[in-house]
């Protein structure tokens, strides 16, 4: 009879499923001096937006953590009752073979013999024949929207040291190239699982679209953070035609007017990021 449940399959999906599950634990730790280095200098509404992105990465990281730990435990389970179902199955098929041995015996018409199987027979009572239950597995996650956009009044004075921006997303590249070997692992052992386990049932599943598009995130938080759109697009606003988001104001000289034109003017920005 059997059961469409492979050990192998299982046995990969967990190590895929806790091996992320470390690396997603461990990432919030490799990101943490980055994230304070740039912070120190980052002020305004892209100051705010980015405190916020890292804020939403840190729980959809810690979400993702927990569902895939939980996969590897409820597959362990799995396979645990894959087991018991098994041997189960083994003993029921065994048990019948001497049964159906003891039966001809019985029809044999030798008395002697008749007795002897009919002693066997209360020593080798029938085994379990009820069917452990087929487990149920079920796996959720979706990331969060972060947003990446200070639009609007009254957003402040925007201002940044772009190194250590750019410092950040490089680190977090590192991070996302990192994770996603992790990723495709665990993608490739889901889909070994569920084309030999199918003695298991798929309640919901959506950790491993989800899993890519945090991946994703993670990609456009780096490029964004880098400049290629939130400096970028600072600069791009300031030159727009909305010449008030970023104004230069020479300050006056307290020496007196005179034919020769002063050598420096000092410059202050009133929005737009800094760098």
């Amino acid at each position: 009879m059997g059961i469409a449940f492979d050990d192998g399959a299982a046995d990969a999906l967990i190590r895929a499923a806790n091996s992320a599950d470390e690396v997603l634990r461990a990432e919030g730790g490799f990101l943490h001096g980055a994230v304070e280095r740039a912070v120190q200098d980052f002020n305004g509404g892209y100051g705010r937006l980015f405190k916020d992105v890292c804020g939403i990465r840190s729980d959809d990281r810690g979400k993702l953590a927990g569902v895939l730990a939980a996969l590897a435990e409820d597959v362990g389970e799995a396979k645990h009752r894959a087991q018991q179902e098994k041997a189960r199955q083994k003993n029921m098929d065994a048990w019948q073979q001497r049964d159906n041995i003891r039966k001809q015996h019985l029809l044999s018409g030798n008395i002697a013999e008749a007795s002897a199987t009919v002693a066997t027979m209360v020593l080798d009572p029938m085994p379990e024949s009820t069917p452990v239950p087929a487990p149920a597995v079920s796996a959720v996650f979706s990331p969060r929207d972060r947003p990446r956009f200070a639009g609007g009044p009254g957003t402040g004075i925007t201002s940044a040291d772009p190194g250590k921006l750019r410092g950040f997303a490089s680190v977090s590249r590192t991070a996302t190239n990192t994770l996603n070997s992790h990723f495709v692992a665990v993608r490739n052992a889901w889909s070994g699982f569920t084309a030999s386990c199918s003695w298991v049932t798929i309640e919901t599943e959506s950790f491993v679209a989800g899993f890519e598009q945090l991946l994703a995130a993670n990609a456009a938080d780096a490029d964004w953070i880098a400049g290629r759109h939130c400096i970028r697009n600072s600069r791009q606003r300031r030159y727009s035609g909305q010449h008030a988001q970023r104004t230069l104001h020479p300050v006056r000289s307290t020496k007196p007017s005179g034919p020769e034109r002063p050598r420096n003017h000092e410059c202050r920005a009133t929005e737009g990021l800094a760098g």
